[in-house]
């Protein structure tokens, strides 16, 4: 039959059919190695070649005559492929792209149930969110609303964001083994999927699996999702950035837009929300930007851009339905101008390698230092950006109208990450009378006023970069028919370029004070003092003693009942604090003794005495630098 290999006939013995299957699979796998055999309909219906866009090599399918019993028939079909020819296809660059996530997170991968990248902070209460939401699931309570914490209230997640998608993904996992687990499952995939999809993306255009690779792997290996992963793990999920500006990318091309690519618009900008609003913002604004850079015919755009709206339109709206839900507590508070200026990035952010690198790291620190290197590590790479310079200097280049667009949003991503004005090092370049840029404006705006770090715009710039570099690889091996040695030693020196190394990381376990609150029967309150004292660790540890005491998941947006809780126990141990206590219900106090130093609180020999004296208080155990004293009940005289 047309296009269907031939089965082995019967009358061969079973033998020779398995050796003759194993060859035709050796055989199929070599020509997917040496890049023959791209069926651009392998990859899915809606990422179809538009009409007269240029692809790679493709095989033609067979004729309709019967192939002979010698002839083995062409493996290239226009129907769907079955699992094993995707594989084929794309086993060895999943393959590559798990290697590059692995190298990301190498230091936890010995121990990825107790160890985390960075030092305690926003990673342990991801890491509590990631438990919460998997307990949730197994109980069949909210995933967004913890009612345990934030006392005498509940703990709305999302005044925080947090990548709820890939939590709600991993929440099997993190049940089978705890959520330290699942949090680090959520950094690989993140990376994985990162570099997979950029590779698609290339590869749907080019039709070049090495143009493809060197695209996911700029990705994948940005210094970026590194920084980040030291407790942001909400910017850490970048994987649907590619996806977004692809399906954009599909429904611009010709007069209308099809149902399906609509379809396909409004998951990629849902799944973009999903992850994080800073990106789903971020998104839309440099969407709007490809869009208009890519509108060939303006009547057109105007007749049917209604509909690109709309459908993106949707997708951030059930995106946001969390967090509309949560702004209805009251939790979010807009920043000013002012409060934002310190997080605009500096044009040699991109240029500057990581801190982080094996070899020049410290150079780096030492020659640019930046006190808040986290957000401002946005390195595109020196091998990518050579290779993007070759792409948009490429005479006859195929791609020549897409490639101005990227460049085009790239630019604007720079732009808009360098924030309210320039900055170099940290610091204003003109601190005084300073020129204001594009972002000073748009933090004035409603709801662009919640995004508090600029520079953020910044991964957009590199993920724009990593795909001009796939262009730029796909181009020179095309014309200069590169071996796997010259491709290897490419894929090489981008991994030398943009290698993760001085990983800082620790080991999270609950405190002795969370596992003697474990220990203790009943459902009670307890009192952590100073109010917000080691919150991150406090959340995390409540994963294990399910106890109820005033918390927060934002340091910015604090809720009502934590801020109530904070006013009344703010001069602990004054008598009204004290009081307070009791009328709260309270069973415990746990006292975290460093942070009685007399500045942000009462010194500690001052709460000593005043524990002697007081008979509403009795220490009852001391664990690690906690003093726990037992609160007597309100209803006792």
């Amino acid at each position: 039959m047309q296009g269907v290999r031939q089965r082995v006939p019967e009358t061969l013995p079973s033998s020779v059919g398995v050796i003759r299957r194993a060859l035709i699979w050796i055989s199929d796998l070599r020509a997917s190695f040496r890049g023959k055999g791209v069926c651009t309909e392998e990859i899915g219906g809606w990422l179809r070649p538009m009409p007269g866009e240029a692809v790679g090599p493709v095989r033609q399918p067979l004729s309709a005559k019967e192939p002979s019993r010698r002839t083995r028939p062409d493996p290239c079909v226009a129907a769907p492929l079955p699992q094993r020819r995707w594989i084929l296809r794309d086993g060895w660059a999943i393959a590559l792209f798990c290697a590059a996530a692995a190298l990301t997170m190498y230091p936890v991968l010995t121990a990825p149930g107790s160890r985390l990248m960075g030092w305690p902070d926003d990673n342990v209460q991801s890491v509590y969110v990631t438990g919460w939401v998997a307990d949730a699931l197994r109980t069949l309570h909210s995933p967004f609303v913890d009612p345990r914490l934030n006392y005498p209230g509940s703990l709305w997640l999302p005044a925080s964001e947090a990548p709820f998608l890939s939590m709600v993904a991993v929440a099997p996992l993190t049940l089978l083994f705890n959520p330290t687990f699942g949090y680090n499952l959520i950094l690989f995939m993140s990376a994985w999927l990162s570099g997979y999809f950029t590779y698609l993306w290339i590869l749907r255009i080019t039709g070049s699996r090495f143009g493809g690779v060197v695209a996911g792997l700029v990705f994948a290996l940005t210094p970026y999702r590194v920084a980040h992963s030291y407790g942001h793990v909400n910017l850490t999920s970048t994987q649907f950035l590619p996806v977004f500006f692809w399906a954009l990318d599909a429904a611009l091309q010709g007069d209308s837009p099809s149902r399906r690519r609509l379809v396909a618009l409004a998951a990629g900008t849902f799944l973009v929300g999903a992850m994080s609003q800073y990106y789903l913002l971020i998104c839309l604004l440099a969407g709007f930007v490809y869009t208009i850079l890519s509108a060939p015919k303006r009547p057109v755009f105007l007749r049917h851009g209604w509909k690109l709206a709309l459908s993106a339109g949707f997708g951030a709206a059930v995106s946001a339905l969390p967090y509309l839900a949560a702004a209805r507590e009251h939790l979010y508070v807009p920043y000013r101008p002012e409060e934002t200026r310190m997080w605009s990035a500096s044009p040699f952010d991109f240029l500057v390698p990581s801190r982080l690198h094996p070899l020049w790291g410290r150079l780096s620190q030492r020659l640019y230092p930046q006190p808040y290197w986290i957000e401002f590590t946005l390195y595109v790479g020196t091998v990518a950006l050579i290779l993007a310079g070759i792409a948009l200097l490429w005479r006859n280049n195929p791609h020549h109208r897409r490639i101005v667009v990227w460049l085009g949003v790239a630019l604007f991503a720079v732009v808009m990450s360098l924030g309210t004005d320039l900055h170099l090092r940290g610091l204003p370049a003109q601190a005084e009378k300073p020129i204001w840029l594009p972002g000073y404006y748009l933090a004035q705006l409603p709801v662009f006023n919640l995004m508090r770090v600029h520079a953020r715009f910044g991964v957009v710039a590199i993920l724009f970069t990593a795909l001009l570099a796939g262009i730029g690889a796909a181009l020179l091996k095309g014309r200069f028919n590169w071996g796997w040695r010259t491709m290897t030693l490419c894929v090489v020196l981008i991994v030398i370029d943009l290698a993760p190394g001085r990983i800082e990381t620790f080991v999270l376990k609950p405190r002795p004070v969370d596992q003697w609150l474990a220990r203790q029967p009943g459902d009670f309150a307890v009192a952590f003092l100073p109010p917000g004292v080691e919150n991150p660790l406090a959340l995390y540890g409540s994963l294990f003693h399910q106890k109820r005491f005033p918390a927060f998941i934002h340091s910015n947006f604090h809720p009502q009942a934590f801020r109530d809780f904070a006013a009344r126990t703010a001069r602990f141990p004054a008598l009204p604090a004290v009081a307070a206590l009791r009328e709260m219900k309270f069973r415990y106090a746990i006292l975290h003794r460093s942070s009685f130093d007399g500045v942000h609180a009462a010194k500690w020999e001052a709460v000593v005495a005043a524990l002697a004296r007081s008979p509403d208080l009795k220490i009852v155990t001391e664990l690690d630098g906690f003093v726990v004293a037992a609160v007597r009940p309100y209803h006792q005289p």
